[in-house]
């Protein structure tokens, strides 16, 4: 392959990862990608709801704590609507439609406890299933609204909860951003004949650039797209979920921030040198390992190298990533690991200090009776004998698919939980005196002092 033929390449698959979205009304470019419209418009989308996480977003958003037993009944009801809506969908792939009637596909997609999955015919189908005024309550945020209202009589309208629940591909599976790139590597890498290592090495861009801002890649690669007949990979799936409003946004930040670097590595990569990529690599390498002297009755058949003095120049401007930029200066679009078997040096970074989330654990653990003290009141829980604030105690730590610590407390349920809405009864039980509420605001009022940043907290 000639550095001209992968210049090719790297340019056609920028070129096609940047295209947008073209106004059928106008014919002028919209803001969203291509890529993001095609993979809306892909048939048999899968969508996948968790019971916990949408009963966790009712009470923190709008006060409505369903006890587990509600919540199964709720969720017997959007099971019926949905089910409704997969019978009906109007396939036009005979195949789709074989392996969308197969139970035991949809298994594959339940991660985590709590998990249902239905197939849809599509993004928008998901969409107007999740809310929409014309449906007059007939969608997952109207039965979710109306179930609030006849148990909690708390009025929480389906609009609103509908704002807090956002679509998204990100989650679950391929982000469009990822889709669009993995699409134009694939593409580029056929029209152009590129070798499987100069196809790997695309495709490495990508990961590396995810790994970096902190994105989960959960799909194959190599099993999304079929470049050859410009279609989805036979047996691929996107998968839908109801995602956090302000998570969807913080997410949405890093996949732009990965797809754009992800262009500018492919942009170096793609500089024309007077030695070809590979070529470069390997001559360094061989001149690593080939014997001091000559080797009697032995013919040398290629040069090495000691060193590639070639440069060439690029508009890219990189700040970030010095590792990356360290391998692209000795050979384009080598990485770290890959020179570092030639004897190159990765350069040294200072280690930043990091505390670890049981630290944090502990710190919080330190001021937090106090806090809780402090918090009570006369609207709420009042302090008498100090017993319960004395009982509140963080007793574990991890971390969620996000990388957010995710921090696990105690108190002493008997008899406090009495106060618990969802597991106490009236009188006593209420928004204003629950103890989850108070320990919540407790625990993120230490937090704050130690700039911990975003995280999660649960009762155990």
């Amino acid at each position: 392959m000639s550095s001209s033929g992968l210049k090719k390449a790297t340019a056609y698959a920028i070129e096609r990862a940047s295209q947008r979205k073209i106004s059928s009304k106008t014919g002028k470019k919209k803001k969203d990608s291509r890529a993001r419209g095609d993979a809306e418009k892909a048939e048999g989308q899968v969508l996948v709801l968790n019971k916990g996480e949408i009963r966790a977003m009712l009470t923190a958003e709008f006060d409505a704590t369903l006890t587990v037993k509600q919540t199964n009944q709720v969720f017997k009801q959007i099971k019926q609507f949905l089910d409704r809506k997969q019978a009906n969908i109007r396939w036009t792939n005979t195949e789709d439609r074989a392996w969308a009637s197969n139970k035991a596909n949809l298994r594959t997609f339940l991660e985590k406890p709590g998990d249902m999955a239905w197939v849809l015919s599509g993004f928008e189908a998901a969409k107007s299933s999740k809310f929409k005024s014309a449906n007059k309550g007939d969608d997952v945020a109207g039965i979710l609204s109306a179930y609030i209202k006849k148990t909690l009589k708390k009025d929480v309208s389906a609009k609103d909860i509908s704002k807090k629940l956002q679509l998204g591909h990100g989650e679950r599976g391929a982000a469009s951003s990822e889709f669009g790139l993995i699409r134009a590597a694939d593409e580029a890498a056929d029209k152009f004949n590129l070798t499987k290592y100069e196809k790997r090495k695309l495709k490495t861009v990508i990961l590396s650039q995810r790994k970096k801002h902190k994105l989960h890649t959960k799909v194959n690669h190599n099993q999304l797209w079929d470049a050859a007949k410009g279609t989805f990979a036979k047996g691929f799936r996107f998968i839908i979920s109801y995602q956090d409003k302000e998570m969807n946004s913080e997410d949405a930040v890093r996949e732009t921030k990965a797809f754009k670097e992800t262009l500018e590595d492919w942009d170096v990569m793609g500089t024309n040198t007077s030695t070809p990529v590979i070529e470069g690599f390997e001559n360094l390498f061989l001149h690593k390992v080939a014997p001091k002297t000559k080797i009697k009755n032995t013919k040398v058949s290629r040069k090495t190298s000691k060193k590639i003095k070639e440069s060439s120049n690029t508009s890219v401007n990189k700040s970030e990533n010095i590792k990356v930029a360290k391998a692209y200066k000795v050979a384009r679009g080598l990485s770290v690991s890959s020179l570092a078997k030639a004897g190159i040096r990765k350069p040294k970074t200072q280690a930043k200090a990091t505390v670890s989330p049981f630290s944090y654990m502990a710190m919080i653990n330190k001021k937090l009776p106090q806090t809780v003290r402090k918090n009570m009141g006369a609207s709420g829980l009042q302090n008498r004998t100090g017993r319960f604030a004395n009982s509140v105690k963080i007793q574990d730590v991890n971390t969620t698919q996000q990388g957010h610590p995710s921090f696990g407390y105690t108190y002493a349920k008997n008899p406090y939980q009495v106060f618990e809405v969802g597991e106490g009864s009236a009188p006593w039980a209420t928004a204003q005196r629950d103890p989850r509420k108070l320990i919540d605001r407790s625990i993120r009022e230490v937090a704050a002092e130690l700039a911990i940043g975003r995280f999660y907290t649960r009762r155990l």
